[in-house]
């Protein structure tokens, strides 16, 4: 007595690299959630480097604006110095 065989349920008959593919792309799709978690931290261990470094270049700026005051404010108490020796020899010239 002959039988006929089964049909399948699925539209394309069994395949083994069909089957393969499927495996490839259920292990990717599993690789790539297992990734989202560390990726995630990583974005987020990125996101604290550069403000860090945003806080690092604002300090440089502020000690190099610091550094332009105290040197801005040297020349302006030699000026004047200068200026009241200046005075006084006028004023002495003066009596």
């Amino acid at each position: 007595m002959y039988k006929q065989p089964i049909k399948s349920a699925s539209p394309m008959p069994f395949n083994k690299s069909t089957a393969k593919e499927r495996l490839q792309k259920k292990l990717m799709a599993r690789k790539a959630e297992a990734l989202d978690p560390a990726s995630e931290m990583l974005i987020d261990l990125a996101e604290a480097v550069n403000n860090v470094q945003k806080l690092m270049q604002r300090r440089v700026d502020e000690n190099a604006a610091i550094t332009e005051l105290g040197e801005s404010e040297a020349k302006l108490k030699a000026l004047l110095a200068k200026k009241k020796e200046k005075d006084n020899e006028a004023a002495l010239q003066q009596t």
